[in-house]
């Protein structure tokens, strides 16, 4: 009988044994994981938090705009600036089209734009370059747009093939200009009919 008990009392302190080093090894387990985490953390090696998808910049409406002086007028829509920089520029006057140098009115024409704008700085309102590299641009002088005073005067036409280019508020500018200086006989328009650049330029290029 002795013995039984003995027996039974020696079991439930093996076993009480056994728990209490098992829940032990638990809390250690738990301290070490609980270490490491934290050191990864300090050393930078947290997971990297999600970083948002930028998204696409706007395009802008506004036309860029450049600063320069005016050094030189090839012909009534064409003329070469220097900008703050030194570099020179060469520019396609946008929304116009004058006589060739060779054609009636292109010399007139030319000196128009002469008195306008040589040795002037002007401000340069522009979205695009042409095939030949020049700046396509608004040319503004002492708040007096450049274009539209050749074809006020009547030595440029409004180039309609590129109107789509213009704001509304310009080609209705432009188209108006052309039909009061058709109207009132100014410059190229003393001619009944006079021959537009483009069709001269086809002319040209078609004669052997």
């Amino acid at each position: 009988m002795l013995d039984a008990i003995s027996y039974e009392m020696n079991r439930r302190v093996i076993l009480f044994t056994l728990l209490i080093s098992l829940s032990v090894y638990a809390n250690c387990s738990r301290n070490r994981n609980s270490r490491s985490l934290e050191s990864n953390n300090q050393k930078g090696n947290a997971p990297s938090p999600r970083v948002p998808r930028e998204s696409s910049p706007r395009t802008s409406s506004e036309p860029n705009k450049l600063l320069a002086t005016v050094i030189r007028i090839t012909d009534g829509d064409t003329i070469t600036v220097l900008d703050d920089n030194d570099a020179s520029h060469e520019i396609r006057l946008q929304g116009i089209d004058a006589p060739e140098r060779k054609q009636a009115y292109g010399q007139e024409s030319l000196a128009h734009l002469a008195r306008l704008l040589a040795g002037k700085q002007v401000t340069l309102e522009w979205r695009k370059t042409d095939r030949n590299k020049r700046l396509v641009a608004k040319v503004l002088v002492d708040g007096t747009d450049a274009c539209l005073d050749q074809i006020k005067a009547g030595f440029a036409w409004h180039f309609k093939r590129y109107e789509n280019e213009q704001t509304v508020e310009d080609r209705q500018l432009y188209d108006q200009a052309e039909h009061d200086a058709r109207a009132g006989k100014l410059g190229l328009w003393q001619d009944a009919d006079p021959t537009p650049p483009w069709d001269f330029r086809d002319k040209s290029a078609t004669r052997p």
